[in-house]
């Protein structure tokens, strides 16, 4: 009891459970396998994430060694339906396609910069994993369950959803964004858009303007099914999201625009190749 009391403090406590015993579940399967097998349901979607998803979910003090990455990697994925060793391989790839230089990690964009913690920090919040930690509510540590956030499951969410809809010839028509606005604490940067996509911008220069346009996009798909209605604020035409030519909404105060969706392709490819080993 001492132990489930300390993790109800997690910052999400609870996730989606796999219920493989009847194919009537919410999450009967692993969706790369549901994808497979042309279940899904057939109707147009928007999705996206932030740029810096992942630095919300790191503790800023912690000390991530190569051996606690790993360790915590390991940990967040058993138990597997891989062998121990196959899992451990492809971890050990995980780290050889992040590693430990301030200029690649996350918040991405801000050089060697590591706003008075460690490049270790920046490696950690890039790739995304779980372990226990603490943080300070109201003056008093509290043991806390950090989520796993970065590339390993954002990133690589949106790319998998995308890319394997798709590919299923099935008309499906879906629009894909990344949220990369700075916000107003640079070590956490891009890390939320919550409250501009819901029309409650924050006071800081441009975030009206970008909320205008992401609200517009947002109406547009909910009456029509499509973010492109040219009605309301002046906004670029939202591209389409193709496998042959993939592209994403980059969603920036005056730099709102559709870019090639190439960022972090080696280590994109090895999330996405091994769907059963990161439960995508």
């Amino acid at each position: 009891m001492g132990a489930a009391g300390a993790l109800s403090n997690a910052l999400i406590p609870f996730a989606p459970t796999l219920d493989a015993g009847s194919e009537d579940a919410v999450i009967p399967k692993l969706p790369s396998r549901v994808y497979a097998r042309r279940t899904h349901a057939k109707i147009p979607f928007l999705t996206g994430t932030n740029g810096d998803k992942g630095t919300l979910f790191s503790s800023f003090t912690s000390n991530y060694t190569t051996t606690e990455i790993r360790e915590d990697l390991i940990n967040s994925l058993r138990p597997s339906e891989l062998a121990q060793d196959e899992l451990e391989s492809i971890i050990d790839q995980v780290l050889e396609l992040y590693p430990d230089e301030s200029a690649l990690g996350s918040p991405y964009g801000t050089g060697n910069e590591t706003f008075g913690s460690s490049s270790r920090f920046k490696r950690f919040s890039s790739i995304g994993a779980f372990r226990l930690g603490s943080i300070i509510s109201c003056g008093t540590p509290v043991l806390t369950g950090l989520p796993e956030g970065g590339d390993k499951n954002f990133q690589s969410g949106r790319k998998q959803l995308n890319r394997l809809s798709s590919d299923c010839d099935d008309g499906v028509k879906s629009w894909e964004y990344v949220f990369t606005d700075p916000q107003s604490v640079p070590f956490l940067r891009v890390r939320s858009n919550l409250t501009l996509g819901l029309g409650s911008p924050a006071n800081r220069t441009g975030a009206l303007e970008l909320s205008k346009v992401m609200v517009d996009y947002w109406i547009s798909f909910a009456v029509g099914l499509d973010p492109n209605d040219g009605k309301g604020s002046k906004r670029p035409v939202w591209e389409e999201y193709s496998v042959n030519c993939p592209t994403v909404l980059q969603l920036e105060n005056g730099n709102t625009s559709n870019v090639a969706d190439d960022y972090g392709e080696g280590a994109m490819d090895l999330f996405l190749d091994n769907p059963v080993a990161f439960r995508h």
